[in-house]
């Protein structure tokens, strides 16, 4: 059931996330207007929808007949004005770009109702930053979603009302998905604080353990019975959106400065050449048919146990890092991985299951190897020790950072509660 409130939902942007969320909207029962500035990427709308419409039918199991009465909910148009008029609410998913969204949303606050609220879809720039462009700040959040996955990340702004909380998330009940509530602002949300951390860490193998692609990738692959490794993904997510990311962080005092140069250097020759990855047909692997989906990649081939307890250790002292920042709880955190990743287990049960005590000594391993992972190393560690001294070391002591044998993870509503 669409929300009262809600009569008309803007998307600015008509590329892979704004085809993606107009879609779900639209197939919820909400008319909806797509603005693009490119002729190009509107005449493609169309078709991006309705490839959005199959995949919702294969993994939501979105009856057909939504999905073409959602196509006939939508209307496109490059006139800002004609988009913004009598708008209830707006989602903006233009390239990751802090003036360029700035830009947008400035533009839009000038041409939209004042009921209008406006949300941003970004992936890794800081809200505050984005919404000082408008006058409305208490009408403005982000709300960042995962295709094709139901997880929704909604994160108020310094200005952000209450009310402006309360709709969202009775607007993201209403088209199916569930979200994740930070607590604080935090660049990368929960979720992609941790695939971040693991794209790197392949990265890092790659570039400085000079270990092979597809080495890293089988690694991953094996040991978390997954359908893809960190390559894999980032042609996924797009060379260009990776590369705008790291290049958009660049402050002369990063202690990874350096590696992202090196990383960088990777990407600069797919970049001259085109290949972006999945949606060019070629990035690492080559498209329609990777060879990682090929049964034969992982036929009798065995893991590199270094690479894969390096990668997902990577992920679960992140997650461990966005607990003690504040920037969300452990229910939550887990949530996110679990929705997008890995439906049985998160990254605190994990660790659970290792053993906090394990853990500990397995990051002490690496902090001793890898003086950047060491910065971050007194930090996690006297986290770590509050539980262990306590004789509270996971699914062995009965007692983690969930109780056992029957954690709350293993709930069948664990996933799909939002709080």
């Amino acid at each position: 059931m669409t929300v009262e409130e809600i009569k008309k939902v803007v998307f600015v942007g008509g590329g892979t996330m704004g085809s993606f969320n107009s879609m779900v909207a639209a197939a919820a029962g909400y008319p909806v207007t797509v603005y693009d500035e490119s002729p190009q990427a509107l005449a493609a709308l169309t078709d991006r929808q309705k490839a959005w419409g199959e995949v919702l039918i294969e993994r939501w199991q979105m009856p057909r007949e939504r999905i073409e009465q959602g196509l006939q909910n939508i209307q496109w148009t490059n006139d800002p004005a004609e988009a913004a008029a009598d708008a209830d609410l707006l989602s903006e998913s233009v390239f990751e770009r802090l003036e360029l969204k700035r830009r947008i949303h400035q533009r839009f606050d000038e041409l939209c109702p004042p009921k209008t609220i406006f949300t941003t879809n970004t992936s890794t720039l800081l809200l505050s930053d984005i919404e000082s462009a408008v006058r409305r700040g208490d009408r403005f959040a982000a709300m960042h979603f995962h295709q094709p996955n139901i997880l929704a990340d909604l994160v108020a702004g310094p200005r952000t009302s209450p009310g402006t909380m309360d709709l969202l998330k009775r607007y993201i009940k209403s088209i199916g998905m569930t979200y994740v509530l930070l607590k604080k602002e935090r660049a990368g949300y929960l979720h992609n604080a941790m695939y971040v951390a693991f794209l790197s860490t392949g990265l890092m193998l790659k570039v400085i353990g000079g270990l092979d692609i597809e080495e890293i990738d089988r690694s991953w692959m094996l040991s978390q019975k997954a359908e893809g490794g960190p390559f894999g993904s980032m042609d996924h997510v797009g060379f260009n959106v990776i590369v705008d990311a790291f290049e958009g962080q660049n402050d002369p005092d990063d202690p990874a400065l350096k590696y992202k140069a090196a990383a960088l250097d990777l990407f600069r020759p797919y970049l001259e050449r085109g290949d972006l990855g999945q949606k060019t047909g070629k990035g690492f692997y080559s498209y329609p048919d990777p060879a990682f989906l090929n049964p034969g990649f992982l036929e009798d081939k065995k893991e590199n146990p270094l690479a894969s307890k390096i990668l997902i250790n990577s992920v679960l002292a992140t997650a461990l890092t966005l607990v003690i920042e504040g920037a969300g709880d452990i229910r939550d955190i887990d949530r996110s991985w679990m929705i997008t990743h890995r439906p049985d287990i998160g990254p605190f049960g994990m660790i659970d299951e290792k053993g906090l005590d394990v853990f500990l000594a397995e990051l002490e391993e690496r902090a001793a190897l890898d003086p950047l992972f060491a910065l971050n190393f007194p930090v996690l560690s006297e986290y770590l020790k509050g539980y262990i001294e306590r004789g509270e070391l996971g699914m062995k002591t009965g007692q983690g950072f969930y109780t056992y044998p029957d954690p709350e993870f293993k709930n069948p509503d664990f996933i799909l509660n939002s709080e």
